[in-house]
């Protein structure tokens, strides 16, 4: 008889189908996702990643896709469970190594009720988060003819937007805006908060 590697614990489920398709559960002392990919004899196999505290509430906001969750990390592991979670195997597997297919769609969120989410995590309490994919916006780099371009559209926009119309004809120096991490993947800027400089 094969003996289990460890039993994942402290299990919470994210959405089953006659059984957990997909969840939450403790490795040791880090929290883990888990996505079942297929049955294999009696066991399932599952694709996981360590996850921190601000994706697991960002995937049950909508601020970011079951996919987005999984890119984020360096690597996944290939697990094999049986029915009461025990695993019996596992293979680590770098970013770059995991095979599309064992992915959800793009902007997959974990509620219909949020319709497309973005594969990368929108920051919490943004005043504004613009959101761009496409073929030349990936996790490793980007163009930075690309990038200035879509700040500027970003900067134009949020000075239309956020700023008073009183506000928006003075120089950038005197009326911007705090900026979280911009996310590279598809690329997300988040507007924190807008700021003035009033030079005397």
């Amino acid at each position: 008889m094969v003996e289990p590697l460890y039993k994942l614990s402290d299990i919470e489920h994210l959405y089953s189908f006659d059984e957990p398709v997909l969840f939450i559960a403790r490795v040791g002392f880090l929290p883990a996702i888990f996505l079942k990919l297929q049955d294999i004899g009696e066991r399932g196999e599952f694709i996981s990643c360590y996850i921190q505290e601000e994706y697991i509430d960002g995937l049950k906001d909508g601020r970011i896709s079951i996919r987005g969750v999984f890119e984020a990390q360096k690597d996944a592991h290939i697990v094999e469970c049986d029915e009461y979670l025990n695993v019996y195997a596992e293979k680590c597997l770098l970013r770059s190594e995991i095979p599309e297919s064992m992915l959800p769609r793009p902007n997959t969120g974990l509620y219909l009720r949020h319709g497309e989410c973005p594969d990368v995590l929108q920051e919490k309490d943004a005043l504004l988060s613009i959101y761009f994919r496409g073929v030349e916006l990936n996790r490793e780099h980007i163009l930075y003819s690309t990038l200035m371009s879509l700040l500027s559209s970003v900067q134009s926009l949020a000075r239309n937007v956020i700023a008073p119309p009183e506000l928006r004809g003075l120089r950038h120096s005197t009326f911007d805006f705090l900026v979280g991490d911009p996310a590279l993947g598809s690329l997300m800027i988040s507007i924190k908060k807008p700021t003035a400089t009033w030079e005397n």
